[in-house]
């Protein structure tokens, strides 16, 4: 019996009651392991990025939606000192400098997770951000175009953001992307046409648009793509709420907004209850 057969029966014991559930995985190289999970709490978060490399970001935009919310808090924790530390202004400006697709799709992904926070919406803002991602949507490059518009999706959503897509007339570019048969294309554009009829002079910029309607009602058929169906109907139902929309649909379409095919996600059926509840509302007269 040699000597490490004893040794390594003894310690396995006490090895076993400090795994993680990693270790019961399938292996994989070690050396591009993304563990541990989330830090201890004492841990410098401005020096977490360097431990995973070139999987740094992958991780990152991976937490963002991890189950636990400790997790998610590191992440945002993480993402936050990027911020601060100018990640965003180096993107962008290499975004505007450089021509290779992979490159700008992988800066443009980074870009993203780095928005998730309102500061990384406020920093991009500040620094041209708008201006840099509407460069992009004239890209033939389906991935490049749909990351870029769900960047812009994440700037609309707020105030500042949602005023320069009103004074770039964004609606009049958006209204040709919807009709692009790409699904991620498309996809991306209805979430941004969600974010642009917010408002009440969205909503009447959207009602001088006569081919987006009959777009929006194709794609919340979309059954099969949940982000598709839950994007176009949120964006129908924005853009419902003028009176003249409203009336067109009651007239020209309600029979197929009522036969819209919702499948199993609880969160459509809602959307498209909330639709028609809408397309049914008339103002009370006294």
């Amino acid at each position: 019996m040699s000597f490490f057969q004893p040794f390594s029966n003894n310690s396995t014991p006490f090895g076993r009651k400090i795994i993680d559930g990693h270790d019961l995985e399938p292996p994989f190289n070690r050396l591009c392991s993304e563990q541990p999970n989330i830090p201890i709490a004492d841990l410098d978060i401005i020096h977490r990025p360097i431990g995973f490399g070139r999987c740094a970001m992958t991780k990152l935009r991976r937490e963002l939606h991890h189950k636990d919310p400790k997790v998610v808090i590191a992440a945002l924790e993480t993402a936050d000192t990027l911020v601060e530390f100018g990640f965003i202004s180096i993107l962008l400006h290499i975004l505007q400098n450089n021509e290779d697709n992979c490159i700008k799709l992988i800066h443009l992904k980074t870009l993203r997770a780095l928005m998730y926070g309102i500061q990384g919406k406020m920093v991009a803002l500040d620094n041209s951000g708008y201006n840099i991602l509407l460069t992009f949507l004239n890209d033939e490059n389906g991935p490049i175009l749909a990351v870029a518009l769900e960047c812009l999706a994440m700037l609309t959503s707020t105030c500042l953001g949602e005023k320069f897509a009103r004074e770039v007339n964004l609606l009049d570019t958006l209204d040709k992307l919807l009709q692009d048969e790409r699904k991620e294309v498309h996809t991306q554009t209805a979430h941004v046409i969600m974010f642009c009829t917010v408002k009440g002079t969205g909503k009447i910029l959207a009602s001088k648009r006569p081919r987006l309607v009959p777009r929006l009602i194709q794609l919340c058929q979309n059954k099969e793509n949940n982000d598709t169906q839950l994007y176009a109907l949120q964006a129908l139902t924005n853009i419902c709420e003028h009176p003249a929309i409203r009336k067109q649909i009651n007239i020209e379409y309600i029979h197929e907004v009522e036969k819209i095919q919702v499948g199993f996600d609880p969160n459509i059926k809602v959307h498209k209850d909330r639709l028609l509840e809408v397309i049914a509302w008339t103002p009370h007269t006294t």
